[in-house]
């Protein structure tokens, strides 16, 4: 098992780092970058401005797809606390102008695409409609929630502030499961898996956390040099991915580290294609960097050896003779 980078990164797309992306396929994404401008990357030639707002910087961002290289509505968050609703063109549908006091931290619609979780400097945590009406304040937390995950009923958000998680129901009245995710400083990633429902936790302590449906705490890894800043669960098996600037890890989802390496170049975030086993790099240079995830190395049936080369490409060899190909 491993991950594999592209070493040819291509073009420069923006001269600020690449802060926060999501792939809407292996090729085409929505990027932020770090001076708060929102771009989208359609193919390998194709990059384009496709929002930002004028004396203001976007500092978060989440979409809903409509399909491959596609989406319907995109939310933004930013620096001065404005909540923007944008439609597939870039035409803003709706703007709340002090959605909260202070900068959006995060922002993420909910698996059904319906409701729309913002926190922000001022502690709040506040949901909205897909339309960007406010429904209610969810909590006011004792400090800043920095990351935020839904719960695959899209009952239950899970939210990163100081050292704590909070599993807190949308529903009133249901009382909060709290645990400790990280030993010092914030919880900065969490990301709840389709898979299994597990949830992976990520903190300034430079460890990481798997915690089952329950909040039992399955596996805590040891201390890594650096905290992991962006993160994901696999598609189509139970593994997850870690990043931060100068590392990046595979591990079961037993907590079990597969592979480690370190990239030729710092990266700020990493995410996963929302149908395959493709990823995206975003560099600090503002380069887009492209990789694949190797699952599989090699599969054995009868006298037959069928091994992956790369994401394009198998051989398949017979051990009791000289017959080896090559597949595209």
């Amino acid at each position: 098992m491993s991950i594999q980078l592209e070493k040819n990164i291509g073009k420069r797309y923006t001269s600020s780092p690449i802060v926060q992306l999501q792939p809407l396929s292996e090729t085409s994404a929505c990027v932020l970058s770090q001076d708060g401008k929102l771009f989208i990357k359609k193919d390998d030639t194709t990059f384009s401005n496709f929002y930002e707002i004028e004396g203001d910087a976007i500092t978060a961002f989440d979409v809903v797809q409509s399909g491959k290289d596609a989406f319907d509505i995109l939310a933004t968050g930013s620096e001065n606390g404005q909540l923007d609703i944008l439609n597939k063109s870039g035409n803003v549908q709706k703007s709340v102008k002090d959605a909260h006091k202070g900068t959006i931290i995060a922002i993420q619609f909910s698996l059904d695409s319906q409701t729309i979780v913002s926190t922000g400097e001022d502690c709040a945590i506040k949901l909205w409609s897909r339309s960007g009406m406010l429904r209610s304040e969810l909590a006011r937390a004792e400090s800043p929630v920095y990351s935020i995950a839904w719960s695959l009923d899209n009952q239950v958000i899970a939210l990163g502030s100081s050292k704590i998680v909070t599993f807190k129901s949308v529903k009133p009245g249901v009382k909060d499961a709290v645990v400790q995710g990280s030993d010092s400083g914030a919880v900065v990633l969490l990301k709840w898996s389709a898979q299994d429902n597990l949830i992976l936790s990520a903190g300034e302590d430079c460890r990481y956390v798997i915690w089952d449906n329950l909040y039992r705490q399955l596996y805590k890894s040891p201390s890594f040099t650096h905290p992991f800043t962006s993160g994901f669960w696999t598609n189509f098996s139970s593994h997850v991915v870690l990043g931060n600037a100068f590392e990046i890890i595979l591990a079961e989802k037993s907590g079990k580290l597969l592979y480690k390496f370190q990239p030729e170049r710092m990266s700020f975030c990493l995410a996963s294609s929302p149908t395959t086993n493709h990823m995206f790099l975003g560099l600090s240079s503002g380069h887009l960097q492209r990789g694949y995830i190797n699952l599989l190395h090699s599969l054995a049936y009868k006298n037959f050896v069928v091994e992956l080369r790369n994401e394009n490409s198998v051989c398949v060899s017979d051990i009791q003779s000289d017959y080896k190909e090559v597949l595209d």
